[in-house]
């Protein structure tokens, strides 16, 4: 598996704290699942399958990818409001590494600015 695509990330957000139309969830299993740059391989799918949708899928559906978002979308379109936001949840759990990395930057990118302005200061009292 390789890293996210950002505008994929950006979805997954969007979709983690605003509320949850079926057709959302849909459009980006799809993406998730046409992506080569995500899973380069079929196989590599049985994994987020078993993650994400916590179901087993006949082996059959991993020699198509399109078989397989049939397959993925009819258990979508049947979630409730609830199930459709646990959905989510697991997505982002099961990239959770992709999203870490954005926040430990962050992290960092917020401790330099704060010793930048610890410096500032201590500039601006021997002046």
């Amino acid at each position: 598996m390789s890293k996210l695509p950002p505008e994929v990330k950006e979805k997954i957000i969007k979709l983690k704290a605003s509320k949850r139309e079926t057709s959302d969830l849909i459009g980006l299993n799809c993406i998730i699942i046409l992506s080569k740059e995500i899973f380069k391989k079929n196989e590599d799918l049985k994994n987020y399958t078993d993650n994400v949708f916590q179901d087993i899928f006949l082996p059959y559906l991993f020699k198509s990818r399109t078989l397989l978002i049939a397959r993925t979308t009819r258990n979508v379109y049947r979630y409730d409001e609830t199930e459709k936001a646990k959905f989510v949840e697991r997505i982002y759990d099961f990239f959770e590494d992709d999203f870490e990395v954005k926040e430990s930057k962050k992290k960092s990118y917020n401790k330099a600015n704060e010793n930048m302005r610890k410096w500032m200061r201590a500039l601006d009292k021997n002046d």
